[in-house]
């Protein structure tokens, strides 16, 4: 196979690829409105999630797992606790952005 012909092989399948790629096909899937296909009562449920049913079982099964639900009548206030302590002031600040299904580091 010439360089040229290996180069447009390649090419094409990166093309298929990102094509069928997770971000291209579920980047608005996902929601965290109840009612709607893609919100809580529904993670884990769709045909891939069920092929890989090792990896998003937890979804499915698991209670409150995303978005962190924070239950404002079941807080409880501390008076032993000291303040925050916030490091890393001296450092510059970097942005990340993300869509929330993604692990960025």
């Amino acid at each position: 196979m010439s360089r040229l012909q290996n180069h447009s092989l390649c090419e094409s399948l990166d093309a298929l690829w990102q094509e069928s790629s997770w971000d291209s096909t579920w980047d608005t899937w996902w929601h965290y409105k109840e009612g709607v296909i893609g919100g809580p009562s529904n993670w884990g449920q769709t045909a891939l999630m069920a092929i890989t049913s090792d990896i998003w079982s937890a979804c499915y099964q698991g209670k409150m797992q995303s978005p962190i639900n924070i239950s404002t009548k079941h807080l409880v206030f501390d008076t032993n606790l000291e303040p925050i302590k916030i490091l890393g002031l001296d450092k510059q600040a970097r942005y990340k952005s993300g869509n929330g299904r993604s692990i960025t580091h």
